[in-house]
Parts: structure tokens; C-alpha cells; sequence
């Protein structure tokens, strides 16, 4: 009986080991762990605190400080006064306590605390576009692994299939060798071939789990554990918009840009507040302070007190401080035309790439029809033997090629897309939670996935393989 529930047991674990490790994970729950918890969104939200803190510590300037004071004095003479009249008399005692307190207020400084607060108050915001930028990277890395690893499975399958391919045409070659038909030749070519398959069967299972590694890292998991990605869908309402479109509104969200905006405020009001201390500032103290002694008429004191400060010379350092400080403010502004120019040029960059993919999907698809109808005619012939088996062989490699070409453009397309998306400064995160999931049948049967940026030319294409269509089945009718 104890053995029979400790063999229940084990089933149990098993099965629960077995669900665990084929758990599915959506790229939504991938981008949730990533853009909350990942390792560079740690760091930057670190950072952004730690820039934030200085916001408080600017103000700081403009409120008045206090400071409590206390201490016990022990004199080995007591001070003492010669008198005029002759001999001497205490001043006071040996032995004596002080404590009290003193304010101390900056009444006007000439704008430089203000500057120095507003240049504090924009660093912090541009920091926290910083943080939202490096969230946004770091969903973009997870989101190119995440399709190179559905990409990888692809091209598996695909060396899996043709394997297949090559072990069925080994058997045809073997019983028309054993039936004196074909030659040993055929069946060593037909060898030779699915050993070639086989060792890049070998090299796709390694893409695949170089991949899944990755993933769980950026995912915070060992790297050893399974990964089980589910398809992504980016069908989105077809339509048109021009690169000038998209350039502008990537000036007005990107995180980056925004960041350097408010970094540049804070280098300008920084420089204020560096020249400001040219100019004196006017402050106020007071103070409370208690001393005992008892040869004192009063021990306790209220003071009051206002002046000015002005430092005529500190060996250089200000002329130094202001020549530093311009110069970062121009390499900021600099910095702000390169990113405008570099923006530019990714949105170019990626608008023609996802362009081009689109294209290559549509020619990729036929290619795959074409090679796997191919590939049938040629199995036939060589069945009936009026083919040979390098035809064979050579049909197989062309549809193995064919699907691989097809999956990459797949693949490519949301790359690109991707890519546009995020040199536009969308949300990825935000994005890609809006997209429907689908199955590997449905990717199948859907494959070209519509293009929010399809230009005029894939609108023509569309319509002329879609008229091509409908002329090609009046034909066949």
C-alpha cells in the first residue's frame, strides 16, 4: 500500500513538474516582468530616486537653517580682571555650561537658490523620461528576443520537416534500390543529405535554446527553464501615414528627447545660479544662547542680527564654474540636433525596412507553394521513376529554403515593426498588451499581417495579387 502512494506521489510531482515546465508564456507576461521588474529598470529607477533626492536638497537653500549648540567648560584658571583700584575679580566661573541655538536665513542672493531649485526640479523630470526610456529599451530587447525565439522554433520545425522529407525519400531510394531501379549512389546522396539535415537540426536547437536563455534572463528565471512562447499577432488597421508624421510625433514623445529637453533646463538654470554667486547675498541669524555664571548679570542672551556677503576673490573658480557650465549646456544643445538628426534617420531606417518585409512576405508565400508544389511533382516522378534522386533532393532543399525564407520575412516584418514603433516612441509595453494572441494554426492561415505604415506601392501590390487571384481561378474554372 506505501508503495503504491509513494508511486502516486511521484506521478503527481511529475505531472506537476511537467505543467510547470510547459507552462506558455504570452509576451504581455514577458513585457509585465521586464518593464517592472527587470534588471535595467531596477537600475534606472534607482537612479531617478537618487536624482530626485536633490530636489529637496535644493530648497533647501531657501529655508533658514537652525542648529542647536551645547557644551561643558572646565578652565584650569579662572579668568579673572586687574581692576584700576588694585587686585583683581572673576569674570567667571571655572566650571560652566552653554547651550542655546542660532537661525541663520538668506533674505535675497540674487536668484540663485531659485535657479539652483529649478535646475534641480528639471533634472529630476528629465530623469524620469531617462526611466521611461530605458523601460521602453528594455521591453524593445525583450520583444526582439521574444520574436527571434519564435523564429528559431520556426526554422526548427522546418529542418524537422525536411529530416522527414529526407528519411521518406532514403526509404523510396532504398526500395527502388532493393527493386534494381536506382543505383547505390542514390541512396548514399540520400544518406549524405539527411545528414547535412540532421547537423543543422543540431545548430537550430542551439539558436533555439541560446534564445530561451535570454529570455528568462532578461525575465529573471534560471536560464535553464523552458520557455514556451505564444504566438504574437500585430494585425492592426491597415493604412498610410508619410516618415514626416512620424518624425514629428517622435519629437514630441520619445523619452529620450524629452529627457535632453529638461536636461537642457537644468543646464541653463544651473548657469544662472553659478553666475548669480558674482553678486552678494543678504542674510539674518539669531540665536538664543545660555551661559552659566553667576558673576554675569544676565546669563541668557537673544540675539539679532542682518548683513551682507560678498566674496571678491576664490582664486578662479567661478570664472572656471561658468566656463565648465557653458560648455556642458552647448554640448547639450549640440547632443539635442544630433538625436533630432538620428531619429530621423531610424525612422527612415526602419519605415523602409518594414516596407520591405511586408514585400517579402507576399514573395516569400508563393515561393512556398511554388517549391512545395515542386517538391510533389518531383517525388512523384521519382516514385514512377522517370526522376532521379538528385531531383528529389534538390526539391527538398528548395522548400526547406523556401519556409525558412518565409519565417524570417515573417519574423522580419514585426522586427521592423517593432523597430518604427519604438524610433516613434510608442509604448511597447502599452502596445503590444493591446495585441490578440494567436495560435500557430492561425499564424499559418493569417500570415501576411497588415502594416500600419504600408505605403502606396504595398497598396498596389495588394490589389494586383488580389485581381491576379481572382483572373488565375477564372482560368482554372
Amino acid at each position: 500500500m506505501w508503495k503504491i502512494l509513494r508511486v502516486i506521489t511521484v506521478l503527481l510531482f511529475a505531472a506537476t513538474l511537467g505543467i510547470r515546465e510547459s507552462a506558455a508564456l504570452s509576451l504581455q507576461e514577458g513585457l509585465q516582468i521586464v518593464t517592472t521588474e527587470g534588471w535595467d529598470v531596477k537600475i534606472a529607477s534607482q537612479r531617478e530616486s537618487s536624482v530626485a533626492a536633490g530636489v529637496p536638497l535644493a530648497r533647501a537653500r531657501r529655508l533658514p537653517r537652525i542648529d542647536l549648540f551645547g557644551s561643558q567648560t572646565i578652565l584650569s584658571n579662572q579668568p579673572e580682571a586687574i581692576s584700576t583700584l588694585g587686585g583683581t575679580f572673576p569674570l567667571s566661573e571655572r566650571d560652566f555650561i552653554t547651550y542655546g541655538f542660532t537661525a541663520n536665513q538668506t533674505l535675497y542672493d540674487f536668484g540663485r537658490s531659485g535657479s539652483s531649485l529649478k535646475a534641480a526640479k528639471e533634472g529630476a523630470r528629465a530623469q524620469s523620461f531617462r526611466t521611461a526610456g530605458s523601460r521602453n529599451t528594455a521591453a524593445l530587447n525583450f520583444i526582439l528576443a521574444y520574436i527571434s525565439l519564435l523564429e528559431a522554433e520556426r526554422l526548427l520545425e522546418v529542418t524537422e520537416k525536411e529530416i522527414t522529407s529526407f528519411r521518406i525519400h532514403l526509404d523510396d531510394a532504398n526500395a527502388l534500390f532493393d527493386e534494381g531501379v536506382v543505383t547505390i549512389n542514390d541512396v548514399l546522396a540520400a544518406e549524405v543529405k539527411l545528414a547535412d539535415a540532421l547537423q543543422r537540426n543540431l545548430t537550430s536547437k542551439s539558436d533555439k535554446d541560446l534564445w530561451a536563455a535570454r529570455l528568462n534572463f532578461m525575465i529573471l528565471r534560471p536560464l535553464s527553464e523552458a520557455v514556451d512562447p505564444e504566438e504574437i499577432s500585430t494585425v492592426i488597421q491597415a493604412g498610410e501615414i508619410s516618415i514626416n508624421e512620424i518624425y514629428l510625433r517622435a519629437l514630441k514623445i520619445r523619452p529620450d528627447v524629452n529627457a535632453l529637453r529638461h536636461e537642457i533646463q537644468s543646464g541653463t538654470a544651473r548657469l544662472r545660479a553659478i553666475k548669480a554667486e558674482r553678486y552678494p547675498s543678504i542674510f539674518a541669524n539669531g540665536g538664543y544662547e545660555y551661559q552659566e555664571n553667576q558673576y554675569r548679570v544676565h546669563q541668557d542672551n537673544w540675539t539679532l542680527a542682518a548683513g551682507i556677503k560678498l566674496s571678491l576673490y576664490s582664486g578662479g573658480s567661478k570664472s572656471a564654474s561658468v566656463t565648465r557650465a557653458e560648455a556642458e549646456l552647448e554640448a547639450l544643445k549640440a547632443e539635442e540636433n544630433r538625436l533630432s538628426a538620428m531619429i530621423k534617420l531610424e525612422i527612415k531606417d526602419a519605415y523602409l525596412d518594414l516596407n520591405t518585409a511586408a514585400l517579402k512576405v507576399m514573395v516569400a508565400e508563393k515561393a512556398v507553394k511554388q517549391a512545395r508544389e515542386n517538391l510533389r511533382l518531383r517525388e512523384l516522378s521519382y516514385e514512377e521513376g522517370a526522376g532521379t534522386g538528385s531531383d528529389v533532393q534538390d526539391a527538398v532543399a528548395l522548400h526547406a529554403l523556401a519556409e525558412q525564407n518565409y519565417w524570417r520575412a515573417v519574423y522580419g516584418r514585426w522586427r521592423a515593426q517593432t523597430m518604427l514603433l519604438y524610433a516613434e516612441g510608442a509604448d511597447l509595453a502599452e502596445y503590444y498588451s493591446r495585441r490578440k494572441l494567436m495560435t500557430s494554426q492561425e499564424v499559418v492561415v493569417d500570415s501576411v499581417v497588415k502594416s500600419p505604415f504600408m505605403t502606396f506601392y504595398d497598396t498596389i501590390n495588394r490589389k494586383h495579387e488580389h485581381n491576379g487571384a481572382k483572373s488565375g481561378g477564372k482560368r482554372d474554372g
